[in-house]
């Protein structure tokens, strides 16, 4: 529980800087269209107040994406270990999906509530993806594991590719401030590890909102 309990509080980072950062990219724009109808002010006090504002902008993404980067390093740190802790649930499970897929009975509602007992578990997944891939195939795993395998071809077999690709690539995500492809990789993340934070629910709402706003304005 205190495992679920710190990986919901650092997703819940990463979320809550995406929203910081949003909320003063939307004070900026407001504050630049109030500094530039003010008659009051001097081209020189606009410029002035231009560049107040922005660096305050500035400051806030700078820490919000030094605190999202770091998540996602306590993130990455949590789930890529070598830990590997076979027990006799995991055997369980492995020979009741052989069982059922070789009495033709194994559906994918039965399947989740087997994998799903070993979310956030990377090492213990693939180690079942290996013994179970050739009675169920590997794709199905992928819903659960942050790792996985390249499309093999003629030439070249299919190749492992280790969980440290998806953090890579939500940090690329993270520096592009691509907020879509952040928040499909975050939502990711948090089904594969079985949590669901705070940030994160408040966040996909409020985003929501702000689409639901729009198409009424259309």
């Amino acid at each position: 529980m205190a495992k679920k309990l710190e990986l919901s509080i650092n997703s819940g980072r990463v979320y809550a800087g995406m929203s910081k950062i949003s909320k003063a990219k939307q004070e900026l724009k407001n504050k630049l269209q109030e500094i530039y109808s003010d008659s009051k002010l001097s081209d020189e006090g606009k410029k002035e107040y231009e560049l107040l504002w922005r660096n305050k902008y500035e400051e806030t993404c700078k820490k919000a994406s030094a605190d999202m980067q770091e998540a996602v390093n306590e993130l990455q740190n949590a789930v890529v270990t070598d830990e590997f802790r076979p027990s006799q649930e995991m055997r369980d499970a492995i020979d009741f999906v052989e069982t059922m897929k070789a009495g033709g009975c194994l559906s994918d509602r039965v399947l989740n509530e087997q994998l799903s007992k070993f979310k956030g578990q990377e090492m213990n997944l693939i180690y079942m993806r290996e013994k179970l891939k050739d009675c169920i195939g590997t794709d199905v795993f992928d819903a659960y594991t942050f790792s996985g395998y390249s499309k093999a071809d003629i030439d070249k077999p299919a190749q492992f590719i280790p969980p440290d690709r998806y953090f890579n690539q939500l940090r690329e995500s993270l520096e592009k401030s691509d907020n879509t492809m952040t928040d499909y990789l975050m939502g990711g993340l948090e089904s594969r590890l079985g949590i669901e934070s705070a940030d994160g629910k408040r966040y996909r709402q409020e985003r929501q909102a702000s689409v639901n706003g729009t198409s009424q304005l259309i």
